[in-house]
């Protein structure tokens, strides 16, 4: 079985990515809904499981009617969920400060052996702990490094306890994710992998 998560950006003040550029050039007059309904019917369905809030917006007024779009997108039965992504603690409780109709039902960010510092972007402890008070699920997406930029698989330490356990160091990356009560979602573009 399939289970289908669409992001709509936000775009952050600070346009790190150059999909968020593209995004808003091609939909910049489009609301979250609409930008909901089409990557639906792009995916070619009437309904997605997740649909998540890629980024904090550029305010928080803006993050707060982006996300009211996503609340209604689910009321309306379009979204089985809706969620966050890369929102840190203190983005949490302001969005929950707005009152939510649909609290969010997870909040995924890179987050990895090798990189839980970073509370930029949710990808710290203190986050994980506001997510768990919330009841929001926490989920790593490169939770072997990949698009967080850290190098998880030759980290000496991680290559150490592989070693030490007969383990490779995907092994225990992904172990050591799950064990701090993260749900671990990994990608890859090798079809070797994919088997």
């Amino acid at each position: 079985e399939l289970f289908l998560t669409s992001k709509v950006p936000c775009c952050p003040a600070e346009s790190f990515t150059s999909w968020c550029v593209w995004y808003d050039k091609e939909y910049k007059d489009l609301d979250a809904y609409t930008r909901s309904e089409i990557d639906a019917r792009l995916l070619g369905v009437g309904r997605v499981d997740l649909l998540l809030l890629h980024w904090p917006c550029a305010t928080m007024e803006e993050t707060v009617a982006t996300y009211r779009s996503l609340e209604r997108f689910a009321l309306d039965g379009k979204a089985s969920a809706i969620g966050i992504s890369n929102f840190n603690a203190s983005a949490i409780d302001a969005l929950f400060a707005a009152g939510l109709t649909v609290p969010p039902a997870v909040n995924q960010v890179g987050f990895s052996i090798g990189g839980h510092s970073e509370s930029r972007l949710g990808r710290d402890l203190d986050t994980l702990r506001k997510c768990r008070e919330k009841g929001i699920a926490f989920s790593a997406y490169s939770p072997l490094g990949g698009l967080s930029g850290v190098d998880v698989l030759h980290h000496p330490r991680v290559l150490k306890v592989a070693a030490a356990h007969n383990r490779s160091a995907a092994q225990v990356a992904l172990r050591w994710v799950t064990q701090q009560g993260v749900v671990a979602v990994s990608a890859s573009s090798n079809p070797a992998h994919l088997a």
